[in-house]
């Protein structure tokens, strides 16, 4: 059985997957709704995964239809 490898998004494209400004995405990681892996030098560059993003997706549904 083959294991696709998971892709991971930059906050550039992240923003332009939900239509937002780069600095939602900064305060959603922030405000922990939506995880963020930190990779290079000093953890300089931040990254998010496809399931944290679609987890966030998932919740920001359930919220809608609560």
């Amino acid at each position: 059985m083959e294991h696709e490898a998971e892709r991971v998004y930059t906050v550039q494209q992240v923003a332009e997957i939900l239509q937002v400004h780069l600095n939602t995405v900064y305060r959603m990681v922030k405000a922990n709704k939506l995880k963020a892996i930190y990779i290079g030098e000093r953890d300089k560059e931040m990254r998010i995964t496809t399931t944290a993003l679609r987890e966030y997706m998932k919740g920001e549904t359930q919220n809608e239809t609560s």
